[in-house]
């Protein structure tokens, strides 16, 4: 029997650190394909411009993407901007945002598997996944797998997010994270949030869970999101936390509404 295992890691990719302040990242839009991006590189190596990381993607909203961070280019980026917009396949261009110590581009989903990128969240396949999962097992058991699935995400996420900001933070910080995780994943976006006491309510729209629940019978409620709630605040705050739903998209609201509190 061959016992031998093939481990295929998993890492949080999309978020390049920054070599110095002046460090800027550009996102480009094209109508083009690969030439298009591979004149676009060779015009930023005729400038001297040192070229730190490189990412594009074909097709995302229509247009051709193409992500850079460019070494201390901060004093030439409208310069180099102007150019660029000279070019005949380029439609716009952008600066990239930040996030901490690291540049992203929103448009990427943030995980790899084995330093390939894994678009694991999309809205059919997880549509049909959650629809037939509940049709093979009981509702509590489906509630509590896709809990405990979550809680295992979010203690991933807080592990990069504690790597990648290991600095004094506050938890402002870890809600902006989280507000960039659902835009870079599509699963869900959230809106704002405030403080009550030792209660953070946080208020999500656009959550891809709860959009499908509200297709099936009887309410669910946003189980996969309240484990990684309920991680990433626990890992953060080193104490007992509660998350509960006030409200759901798959009771018809038009949000979902989280209290998420410490237990002291």
């Amino acid at each position: 029997m061959n016992n031998n295992h093939i481990y295929h890691p998993i890492e949080i990719h999309n978020f390049v650190e920054k070599g110095s302040v002046d460090d800027v990242g550009l996102i480009i839009y094209t109508s083009g394909g690969i030439d298009s991006i591979i004149e676009i590189i060779e015009y930023m190596r005729k400038t001297r411009l040192r070229i730190s990381h490189i990412d594009w993607s074909e097709e995302v909203d229509g247009k051709n993407i193409l992500f850079m961070v460019i070494r201390e280019g901060k004093n030439r980026v409208d310069e180099l901007i102007d150019e660029l917009k000279g070019f005949n396949d380029v439609i716009d261009i952008k600066l990239s945002p930040e996030f901490g110590n690291r540049i992203y581009c929103p448009y990427f989903f943030p995980i790899t598997i084995s330093q390939q990128r894994a678009v694991l969240f999309e809205w059919h396949s997880i549509r049909s996944f959650i629809r037939n999962f509940y049709k093979m097992f009981m509702p509590e058991m489906v509630n509590s797998y896709l809990f405990h699935v979550g809680k295992a995400f979010g203690y991933a996420l807080h592990d990069f997010y504690n790597n990648m900001v290991p600095e004094k933070r506050d938890l402002n910080n870890l809600i902006e994270f989280i507000r960039i995780m659902g835009i870079l994943t599509g699963g869900f976006y959230l809106d704002h949030y405030e403080f009550d006491g030792d209660t953070i309510k946080i208020h999500i729209f656009e959550n891809m869970e709860c959009i499908v629940y509200r297709e099936l019978e009887g309410s669910m409620g946003s189980n996969f999101l309240r484990g990684v709630l309920e991680a990433m605040f626990e890992r953060e705050s080193l104490g007992k936390i509660v998350v509960k739903e006030d409200d759901c998209i798959s009771r018809g609201s038009d949000r979902c509404l989280f209290s998420v509190t410490m237990i002291r």
